[in-house]
């Protein structure tokens, strides 16, 4: 077919056009600017950040000036960087448990949307009961809706396991926890499991949380029992 062959010879001049410029970038050759972070500095080319981040776009299509122009990122971590450069050559980016939130960062500073995904997906692949309420939130930060619907669904279903293991739970707000705990899809064995998520959450900070008992019990009522399918 002869679209199909057309597809694969573009895959592989690009693949080939990565591996030049990768090749330039670590001989730092016709590198045209100096990307400095807290740690380090990198000889760049332009032109090819260009590609994935509309934040290096604007940059430089922003300042015209010829020769190597030095962009210093402070607050930056080396690691970090090294990866966004990586992706920028490579089309490909390693995301893991350590650096997946600072990358997730770095990624929507510099709007990368390659990287945002490649970290959306692994937030995703990885939820468990201990870390779902922190992908929630990362969501919620970063506006990406799609994981914040699908991190706050996991929790309604493992309400049980998040009340459990997830040193998180105990930190939210109370409009949160009320919330949470009136939702019709929350999955819980028996309602008095609610009230005993509620006093778990209330004894870990007594002073300032007991006065809320009375208006989440009033919500109880709303968490009709459902069988635990998980």
């Amino acid at each position: 077919d002869a679209m199909e062959s057309s597809a694969r010879r573009f895959r592989k001049m690009s693949t080939a056009s990565n591996n030049v410029w990768k090749e330039m970038f670590l001989e730092e050759t016709l590198c045209d600017a100096v990307i400095r972070v807290r740690d380090a500095e990198f000889k760049v080319h332009r032109f090819v950040l260009c590609n994935p981040s509309a934040f290096f776009r604007d940059l430089f299509l922003s300042e015209q000036s010829s020769g190597q122009q030095v962009y210093s990122f402070p607050d930056l971590s080396r690691n970090i960087m090294e990866l966004i450069l990586e992706y920028a050559y490579t089309s490909s980016v390693v995301v893991t448990e350590d650096n997946v939130v600072e990358l997730l960062a770095a990624a929507d500073r510099f709007a990368v949307p390659g990287i945002l995904q490649a970290c959306c997906d692994f937030l995703q692949q990885t939820l468990c009961p201990k870390n779902c309420i922190k992908t929630w939130k990362l969501a919620d930060h970063y506006k990406i809706l799609d994981l914040k619907e699908v991190a706050y669904f996991y929790i309604l279903q493992h309400f049980e396991e998040v009340v459990e293991f997830c040193a998180d739970f105990q930190q939210l707000p109370v409009e949160e926890l009320v919330e949470l705990i009136g939702k019709d899809e929350l999955n819980v064995r028996k309602e008095t499991f609610v009230f005993e998520a509620i006093l778990r959450w209330v004894k870990f900070a007594p002073e300032d949380r007991r006065g809320y008992m009375g208006t989440l019990f009033t919500h109880i009522c709303n968490c009709s029992a459902a069988p635990n399918t998980h």
